[in-house]
């Protein structure tokens, strides 16, 4: 369970133009928290969208952290056909 967010940057008081925060907060595993995990990404290049910027880092470091707990994913979340990228 996760929320996206993409924000302007503000310098010296004022939006800075085409500055972005891309980010994405998560928790797992989403029935039974035990981790909180949150990926922000400062001025990212190509993409200024949390969901294609730190989206796959965050799936990439849940996976991860669920493995080195042994945490199962459950049957649910691996129908959803969720992919790297």
């Amino acid at each position: 369970a996760g929320k996206t967010g993409t924000a302007q940057i503000v310098a010296n008081g004022v939006y800075a133009a085409g500055d972005y925060n891309a980010s994405f907060i998560g928790m797992i595993p989403a029935d039974h928290p035990r981790f909180v995990i949150l990926v922000k990404v400062e001025r990212p290049r190509g993409s200024i969208y949390g969901s294609e910027v730190a989206a796959p880092a965050f799936a990439e470091i849940a996976r991860l952290a669920m493995l080195h707990e042994g945490i199962v994913p459950n049957e649910r979340l691996a129908r959803t056909g969720a992919k790297r990228r």
